[in-house]
């Protein structure tokens, strides 16, 4: 294991890609059709999140779920299986999980200059948390944001996150934020029945490759909202 870690610091994302594909975190370069071209990682929806997540529910009188990335896993294999790949990596082997993303931001994290955490799925552990802000901090020229329904982890790191890492409550109507998070920004799903969104929200209008605003939201003190999808 110390000859693998010390390859992993040695060699750049590529070589990596390359030589130790099944240890080795895949980061989606290309983004996709709702971010952009934005890098991003993800881990497998509903094994990752809260239990009874709103958004793993199947929409009323239809045979498909709210989570868009687990309709895209039965359509596209490939992404599919290398959600499952992260999944298995971040919890079998989390150290060279990170240290390949870190390879890849240390390569390629200066050409686009922001991060996307988790199109797909959630933080799986608290330790994975950890390793995230750890992370941040290591690539401060690079901008982090997170969508998180993880809200008692977070509220317990809230004074530690870098001020690079935007990490923001995803919040549905029917869940509640818990006092501890104050202060944090807020995403919200706006199907017309939520009554806590600010009026001075920001609509998201998409393409996040062309506005970027998300990973901005805690210096600018606002929340977004995302219309229902």
């Amino acid at each position: 294991m110390l000859r693998l870690i010390l390859a992993f610091l040695s060699y750049n994302y590529s070589t990596l890609k390359r030589v130790f594909p099944e240890l080795c975190a895949w980061v989606s370069a290309r983004g996709n059709i709702k971010i952009g071209r934005l890098p991003s990682i993800s881990q497998f929806p509903g094994r990752t999140c809260m239990r009874k997540a709103p958004c793993l529910e199947f929409e009323p009188g239809k045979r498909i779920r709210f989570c868009y990335p687990l309709r895209t896993m039965k359509v596209r294999k490939t992404v599919a299986q290398n959600y499952r790949h992260n999944t298995w990596l971040a919890r079998f082997h989390p150290r060279l999980y990170f240290l390949s993303i870190g390879a890849w931001l240390a390569q390629y994290g200066y050409k686009s200059g922001f991060f996307r955490w988790h199109v797909g799925g959630d933080i799986p552990s608290f330790p994975y948390l950890i390793r995230m802000l750890r992370l941040a901090e290591s690539f401060p020229h690079v901008r982090f944001l997170c969508f998180t329904k993880r809200y008692a982890w977070v509220s317990r790191v809230k004074d530690r996150i870098p001020p690079n890492l935007a990490m923001v409550l995803s919040a549905w109507p029917e869940l509640e934020i818990p006092d501890s998070c104050e202060g944090l920004p807020r995403a919200y799903m706006d199907d017309g029945t939520d009554t806590r969104i600010p009026s001075d929200a920001i609509h998201c209008h998409g393409g996040c490759d062309t506005c970027g605003m998300c990973w901005n939201l805690p210096s600018l003190g606002r929340d977004v909202r995302l219309h229902k999808h």
